[in-house]
């Protein structure tokens, strides 16, 4: 409710002025009276104590960092080169005494014996020694423990096993195996690359659980040509064993991966790999940084990928990252062998592992930086407390002033912001006053400007009707134009063509009429015995020949074109049915068909377009009850849409002169469908074409009136809405269009079967 106001108040009569009452009050800045006990206390003491201490311990964690990741740095290093390069001295030596002759290639348990001598020298999983033509000799660690064993062809090609002592030398025989070493990474390397180089990393055939990385190195012959290789195989989990024997710290975890992710090696023991057993035997499959079980390395991982990834890592860096609100450094390296090897070291420790004394002094920091905060605090409330008197004052005035009390007006204070803030809310009660009595006024204009606005837009409302009543009939007007273009158009070609053989089969009664006239008087001379000179005329006998073959056929096209225009009659009788207003069962096959033969015209090839090509798909259907002139008007509409995008999709490929129309035929496929549902039988009608398609936004507003993707003038935007209106609201169908941009467009429409009980607009 606005209170009532004094109607001696005039509204156009300015506020009054306050009166000056500086001189008796004695203002402060509100600014000087918060400002200078905070910014005194608070900012001293926090912001100087906070900053000195934050940043004395950022750079001793930084510097205890640094010299911790240098540490560690170089001893992976050095384990790392020092453990690599065991397998390149034993190939060497390995090449040595083959090249020299103290071992024979061809004795393959000499070379099974050398091989086992460079294992337990140079600590290797296991040494493999193959040739080309296929033999094969190797010792290492397996599942049976120490094992020695060849491929030759008096074993038919076949791989021996044989368990072996601390000699080397061989015990009992394990079994006789399938195996081609050509086949394994390590030696398809050497050979490949002709070089020494190391092998991608993989699992033994044998026992699947060994996975491995192999040094191999080409075996060649004197003209330089490889015959053969050697590689040194050395097993990832002894790498992981020298990672953890190189940890300096026990909260330090310290892995090796491969630039896409995979893990070689990790300190803190976690699996490398899954062996997965099926029905075809063990597979290996690696485990990478993304699927580890260690959270710690997936979010390091994660935080190397948002840096550009492992690709990135090309020098030596130190960085920090969060795992479940706890920060962790972060230090990558790189590491590389010149026979190939190019991995990257990651390590990850808790921060707060460097941070016990430096978190001890900033909880004391902090402690001091509270008892300051409590202290400025102690003096809000002191300020709060002196201002909060002339606050209330204002917040009770603006409380009666909203109840409608406007006659209310707050004294003055002490401080001078809020001495004239009181001073401007006592002037704006006094111009709320005035605007009220004015809007009292201007309402009651309004009302009478609303309901003069209201019978105008009324008046309009009916005009809008009748013109959507004209746009609606127009359009039944085009659907009834377009039947009577296609009737003239298919008539005219059979009338033309009996027309123009007319005239050929005048012509040929007139030349067979002289023929027998010339045949009965040669017949009259012959019996009176005069010789008349007509009847010694000669008749053509190939030209009478050539009008009797082809009259039967020029008859026959004649007959051909009649059956044309019967058929064209009948389609209409059946398309005549636009007109009828009757409920009644009707084939939809006989509604589609008269259609399309109304439309055939413009289904016939035309400039440089195809013949557009229908494919019915009619199911067994039942007549269905509805309004057979108001449906083949939604056929129509659906029809010519189809027609036209097809039109166009032509005219696009054309254009782009791409060798798609040579391939593409426009087709328009019409499919019925019995179905039952829970509303019961209904029949379904699905027009698809193969044409330009139609976007998701234009798509949601196909059934708008008045919307068309036309030129002006080219169409009133209200076939498709007309044809919901029709569908949906009069037979309680449904009506809906899916489309995909550049592949076509599919019209569905549901329509019940029986009689229903009731118009459904009724």
């Amino acid at each position: 409710m606005i209170a009532k106001v004094p109607t001696t108040i005039n509204p156009m009569e300015s506020p009054p002025r306050p009166p000056d009452i500086s001189a008796r009050v004695k203002r402060r800045s509100l600014a000087w009276v918060l400002t200078f006990p905070f910014v005194s206390l608070s900012c001293a003491a926090v912001v100087v104590a906070g900053a000195l201490s934050l940043w004395a311990g950022e750079q001793s964690v930084q510097e205890l960092s640094d010299r911790l990741h240098l540490q560690l740095r170089e001893r992976i290093r050095g384990g790392l080169a020092q453990y690599f390069e065991q397998p390149k001295r034993a190939t060497r030596l390995f090449l040595m005494a083959l090249n020299s002759g103290l071992v024979s290639p061809q004795n393959l348990q000499q070379v099974g014996q050398y091989s086992w001598q460079l294992r337990q020298a140079f600590d290797a999983s296991y040494v493999n020694f193959g040739l080309a033509t296929g033999e094969f000799a190797g010792s290492g660690v397996g599942r049976d423990g120490l094992i020695v064993g060849e491929r030759s062809a008096a074993l038919g090609w076949r791989y021996e096993e044989y368990r072996a002592d601390r000699l080397g030398r061989r015990q009992q025989r394990l079994g006789l195996y399938s195996y081609d070493h050509r086949k394994e990474p390590w030696y398809q390397a050497a050979i490949r690359r002709n070089r020494p180089s190391w092998s991608a990393i993989y699992a033994w055939d044998s026992t699947p659980e060994f996975v491995s990385i192999n040094y191999a190195v080409p075996f060649r012959d004197r003209s330089g040509q490889p015959i053969g290789a050697i590689g040194v195989d050395l097993l990832l989990a002894r790498i992981s064993a020298m990672l953890k024997e190189l940890n300096v710290h026990p909260e330090l975890t310290i892995t090796i991966l491969e630039r896409n992710g995979n893990l070689v090696a990790s300190s803190n023991e976690q699996p490398l790999f899954v062996l997965k057993t099926s029905e075809r035997g063990s597979t290996l499959e690696r485990i990478t940084a993304r699927t580890s079980n260690d959270l710690r390395l997936v979010a390091a991982f994660d935080h190397l990928n948002q840096k550009g990834g492992l690709g990135a890592v090309v020098s030596p860096l130190s960085e920090t990252f969060q795992v479940d609100h706890q920060t962790y450094l972060l230090w990558t390296s790189p590491w590389r062998d010149p026979d190939g090897l190019d991995w990257v070291i990651v390590a990850t420790v808790p921060r707060s592992a460097f941070m016990g004394q430096i978190e001890a002094n900033r909880r004391v920091t902090t402690l001091l930086c509270g008892l300051v905060i409590v202290l400025a605090v102690f003096l809000g409330l002191v300020m709060a407390r002196r201002l909060g008197r002339p606050v209330q004052s204002l917040a009770g005035a603006a409380g009666q002033l909203a109840a409608g009390q406007l006659d209310h007006r707050t004294g003055t204070f002490e401080i001078r912001e809020l001495d004239e803030l009181a001073q401007a809310f006592n002037r704006m009660a006094d111009h709320l006053r005035n605007s009220l009595i004015a809007l009292e006024s201007a309402n009651q204009t309004l009302e009478s400007r609303v309901a003069t606005r209201t019978a105008d837009l009324a008046q309009a409302l009916e005009n809008l009707k009748s013109a959507q009543a004209q746009l609606i009939q127009t359009e039944k007007m085009s659907s009834l134009g377009q039947m009577v273009a296609g009737i003239a158009h298919e008539i005219n070609n059979p009338v033309a063509f009996i027309h123009g053989n007319l005239g050929v089969l005048r012509q040929y009664i007139e030349e067979l009429t002289d023929c027998l006239t010339l045949l009965g008087l040669r017949q009259s001379g012959a019996g009176s015995g005069a010789i008349d000179p007509v009847a010694n005329a000669t008749i053509d006998t190939e030209e009478l020949t050539f009008v009797l073959d082809d009259l039967p056929n020029l008859i026959q096209s004649m007959e051909e074109g009649t059956r044309r225009i019967q058929e064209i009659v009948q389609g209409l009788r059946n398309f005549s049915r636009l007109d009828q207003v009757d409920l009644k069962p009707v084939s939809l096959h006989d509604g589609l068909d008269s259609t399309l033969l109304m439309l055939s015209h413009r289904l016939k090839r035309y400039s440089d377009r195809p013949e557009i090509r229908i494919v019915k798909q009619y199911g067994d259907l039942q007549p269905v009850w509805c309004y057979p002139g108001q449906l083949n008007q939604v056929f129509i509409n659906l029809l010519s849409n189809a027609i036209e995008a097809l039109d166009q999709a032509w005219q696009q490929m054309a254009q782009q002169s791409s060798g798609e129309t040579a391939q593409w035929t426009p087709t328009i496929t019409l499919q019925t469908v019995a179905l039952k549902t829970d509303q019961g039988p209904q029949a379904e009608l699905v027009i698809q074409d193969n044409g330009i398609g139609i976007s998701e936004t234009i798509r949601h507003r196909l059934f708008d009136p008045f919307f068309t993707t036309k030129p002006v003038g080219k169409g009133t935007g209200l076939g498709l809405a007309i044809a919901y209106q029709i569908v949906v609201d009069r037979h309680g169908g449904q009506i809906n269009c899916e489309s995909v941009l550049g592949k076509g467009t599919t019209f569905r429409l549901r329509l019940p079967v029986g009689q229903p009980a009731t118009d459904p607009i009724a």
